[in-house]
């Protein structure tokens, strides 16, 4: 039976027999399917590839710090396996064997003594030592020390920090020498603090060490009692807590940005010395610092007071006396607090420590 494809009166309508029918969607299935298992192959591998990089990594950051302190044999035989770990990370496509051949270049050693290295290393990670060379037990003696440094540093650092005092790698270098009579570099040791136990260094600020004396904490019992009930009158609107605090500012004070004409010339000639002390005095309440507007003169009433010191140097607080202190009272702190809540409210005042 012959069939005329381009016989349009021909029964091969709906149904019918149709030439390389269902071909290109098998094709483009496949392709589909190709192109997928790609995908998942490229995923595999990029998964290996970010272990095994991890691991190198890892192997490096291991031999880095504890290499250090050891014989000369460990020594070397560490650099050469930090020179074929990282050879490899480098270039992930690198065997070992290639990455051994090509440290051995470097390095200038035989390819079959490095191989012992990684040989040893596969079978153990530990750092092959020859023999001959190994000095008795001081590698396991300086192998036990780097083991049980993590522990002492973190024990050292937290007695120190309870007796109020700060530690740096060169105190830790000089604990380890008093104690295990071992001598390690001061960069071994900040790698092992910083990258290995992950402590962190910066700036630690004062304070006080409060003593355990009776009368202090009675002190403290005492002020807290009376704070709780002048908290209770201010919640329920019976009284205003005034808080009066004191500073100090010299009038050589200024700022050192600013806008100029002549770039050349940026000198701002300010005189010597830092000029007279001023001291502040001022109150502030949960509205903020104590003062108000006269409605009928538009006067600042406040209860800032600033006078110049007796003593240019020294603890402003001293400037503080008796005298200045009942003059601040009278003359601005009660006029500031009638006008701005009135003649009736009741003030708690708490003192600055001075």
């Amino acid at each position: 039976m012959n069939i005329d494809p381009g016989n349009s009166s021909g029964n091969h309508g709906r149904g019918g027999f149709r030439l390389g029918a269902g071909r290109k969607r098998k094709e483009e299935k496949s392709s589909i399917q190709i192109i997928l298992n790609e995908r998942r192959e490229q995923a595999t591998r990029r998964q290996e590839m970010s272990r095994y990089r991890a691991k190198l990594t890892q192997w490096i950051n291991e031999i880095k710090w504890s290499h250090q302190g050891i014989t000369s044999t460990y020594r070397d035989n560490a650099t050469a396996l930090l020179v074929i770990f990282n050879l490899m990370l480098e270039d992930v496509n690198l065997t070992q064997a290639e990455a051994t051949a090509k440290a051995s270049i470097y390095l200038g050693r035989g390819v079959s003594a490095l191989n012992i290295l990684m040989a040893y290393w596969n079978r153990y990670e530990e750092i092959y030592v020859e023999s001959g060379t190994r000095g008795g037990s001081a590698g396991q003696q300086s192998t036990n020390l780097f083991t049980s440094l993590p522990y002492f540093i973190i024990h050292t650092i937290m007695d120190r920090y309870a007796e109020g005092t700060t530690t740096t790698v060169k105190d830790i270098q000089q604990i380890i020498a008093d104690t295990y009579n071992q001598q390690i570099g001061y960069w071994p040791i900040y790698y092992l603090m910083h990258d290995k136990m992950k402590l962190s260094y910066g700036l630690l600020k004062d304070c006080t060490k409060l003593t355990q004396d009776p009368d202090r904490l009675k002190r403290i019992r005492q002020f807290l009692i009376k704070y709780s009930v002048a908290l209770n009158l201010e919640k329920n609107k019976e009284a205003v807590i005034c808080y009066m605090d004191e500073s100090y500012v010299n009038t050589g004070h200024h700022g050192h940005y600013g806008w100029c004409a002549n770039t050349e010339d940026r000198k701002i000639h300010t005189g010597t010395g830092i000029g007279k002390r001023l001291i502040l005095v001022h109150a502030v309440t949960s509205d903020g610092l104590l003062q108000s507007t006269d409605a009928s003169s538009d006067e600042i009433v406040s209860a800032e007071l600033i006078y110049e010191a007796k003593n240019p140097s020294g603890d402003y607080h001293c400037n503080m006396d008796g005298h200045n202190f009942r003059l601040w009272v009278n003359k601005f702190l009660f006029p500031a607090f009638e006008a701005k809540y009135g003649l009736n409210k009741r003030m708690i005042l708490v003192l600055d420590n001075a």
